[in-house]
């Protein structure tokens, strides 16, 4: 009879067992979602907040709004523009890396009138733009090119920038993009790494009354106007500068899955160009400094750089162009203080590369 009373008292407390299992999976359930929808709130309210911010703030001119003054990062038209009043036998193309060859030095060691016609984030197509401009815009009688190139040239995943689009001038010279493309590449912009530090920096330099960071001279030559002077005054901290750009470089290296095929295409017609023009071509890549260099191996930077130099002598040698791998410092005796921060070199590296890439050329210069 206890056995039966005991079972019946058993089976009475199975299904109050059972709800209440039931309800502590309800609950959980519930908090997890209430998890989740916060996440997702919180994360959407970001990127919306990053997308209005470099939607206001537009460092890069990709959208029409012009409600803040910003700083001229983009030299894409101001180089343009400065080309109009100059008339050289000698040109720079590159990116930012290579603002501080100087064109006076190069005059030094050929004779020639040079401009710096390097421009941030150049890719190919930056860089042909600008030869042809020189040459057809211009009319100048270009005796030599000294191009800079890296693995971020031949890029198959960069976009053509959209100053060289947009330019009147530069925009002649460029294949054209559809309105469909263009507008998901400013689109998906909204969210980058790169723009939302140029708008984070824009909104520190107007906190700090919108002083002058940079220039240019008349020849294209770039001043760092900021970090010239605290390197004059002792007070230039290169470790924080380097440290402050590695997650910028990092950014830009984890989107480079490989070189563009129709970017060496382009490359290989811009080198046919200047034979045809009669225009002896200097090809270099430059250093990054060493520290930002490990810090890249994570994202394949020794491979994308052995591609490019693979691509670049094979093409320099059927062009009849010359090539310089500088990407150690060791091969011109650099120096690794020898930068304003972990990609830039400043002009005593500078100097060296140029006296590395145009030793022997005063035999050539034509006075």
């Amino acid at each position: 009879m206890s056995k039966i009373i005991e079972n019946t008292l058993l089976s009475d407390n199975r299904p109050s067992h059972r709800a209440n299992l039931t309800a502590n999976d309800d609950i959980t359930e519930i908090l997890w979602r209430k998890y989740v929808r916060g996440f997702l709130s919180v994360f959407a309210a970001l990127c919306c907040s990053i997308a209005t911010i470099n939607f206001l703030i537009n460092p890069f001119g990709l959208y029409s709004t012009r409600l803040v003054k910003t700083p001229q990062w983009n030299a894409r038209h101001e180089k343009a523009t400065l080309m109009k009043g100059a008339r050289c036998q000698a040109i720079i193309l590159g990116s930012s890396h290579a603002m501080k060859i100087s064109p006076v030095e190069v005059k030094d060691l050929t004779g020639f009138q040079t401009f710096n016609a390097a421009v941030d984030m150049a890719t190919v197509e930056d860089e042909f733009a600008l030869l042809r401009t020189a040459v057809e815009g211009n009319h100048w009688p270009l005796k030599l090119a000294l191009v800079a190139v890296d693995p971020e040239t031949f890029s198959a995943n960069a976009p053509t920038d959209t100053g060289l689009k947009r330019d009147s001038e530069l925009s002649k010279y460029v294949a054209s993009q559809s309105p469909g493309n263009f507008r998901w590449e400013a689109a998906k912009a909204l969210l980058s790494i790169e723009q939302t530090s140029v708008s984070f920096q824009t909104l520190n330099w107007i906190r700090k009354g919108a002083p002058s960071d940079h220039h240019f001279d008349v020849d294209g030559y770039l001043h760092y106007d900021l970090l010239e002077r605290a390197k004059r005054t002792g007070k230039y901290d290169l470790t924080a500068q380097i440290n402050s750009t590695k997650e910028r470089i990092a950014g830009r290296y984890r989107t480079i899955s490989a070189l563009s095929t129709d970017r060496q295409k382009v490359f290989l017609e811009m080198l046919n160009y200047c034979q045809i023009h009669g225009i002896r071509v200097k090809i270099f890549i430059l250093p990054l400094h060493p520290s930002i260099r490990t810090v890249l191996l994570a994202y394949r930077y020794d491979r994308l750089l052995s591609e490019t130099v693979d691509f670049v002598r094979s093409a320099a040698q059927r062009s009849d162009a010359d090539f310089y791998n500088l990407s150690d410092l060791t091969t011109f005796q650099g120096h690794n203080d020898a930068f304003f921060d972990g990609e830039h070199i400043d002009e005593v590296n500078a100097r060296l590369i140029t006296t590395k890439l145009l030793e022997h050329e005063r035999g050539h210069a034509v006075q």
